[in-house]
C-alpha cells in the first residue's frame, strides 16, 4: 500500500512540476501579449498626434505669410484679395473677432448703432 501511495505521490508531484511552470509560462504570455497591445495602440495614438502636428505646421508655414500679406493689403469695395487662397481677412479688437461684414465693427463692442 505505501508503494501504491507513493507511486501516486510521485505522480503528483510529477504533474505539478510540470503544469505549474506552464500555467506560469501562460500566465506571462497573456499578461506580455495585452503589454504588447496596449503599447501598439499607444504607438498608433502618437504617430497619429506627429502626423497632425507636422500637417498643422505645414499648413501654417504656408498660410502665414499669405495672411501677413492680405493683412497689410488695403482693399476698396468690389477688389479681389491677392492671393486666391484667401476667402475673408479678420481681425482681433480688445479681444474680439471682427469681421468685415459687421456693420458695427467701428464701433465699440455691446453698442449698437443708431
Amino acid at each position: 500500500m505505501e508503494k501504491v501511495l507513493s507511486h501516486r505521490v510521485q505522480l503528483v508531484l510529477l504533474v505539478a512540476a510540470v503544469l505549474v511552470p506552464c500555467a506560469v509560462l501562460i500566465a506571462l504570455s497573456v499578461r506580455i501579449f495585452g503589454q504588447e497591445r496596449e503599447l501598439r495602440s499607444k504607438r498608433q495614438a502618437d504617430e497619429r498626434q506627429r502626423i497632425v502636428v507636422r500637417a498643422r505646421d505645414a499648413l501654417l508655414a504656408a498660410l502665414k505669410p499669405i495672411a501677413l500679406d492680405e493683412v497689410r493689403t488695403d482693399l476698396r469695395l468690389g477688389q479681389a484679395y491677392r492671393h486666391p487662397e484667401t476667402v475673408f481677412v479678420g481681425w482681433t479688437e480688445e479681444d474680439r473677432l471682427v469681421l468685415p461684414w459687421e456693420p458695427e465693427r467701428d464701433q465699440a463692442p455691446g453698442t449698437a448703432a443708431s
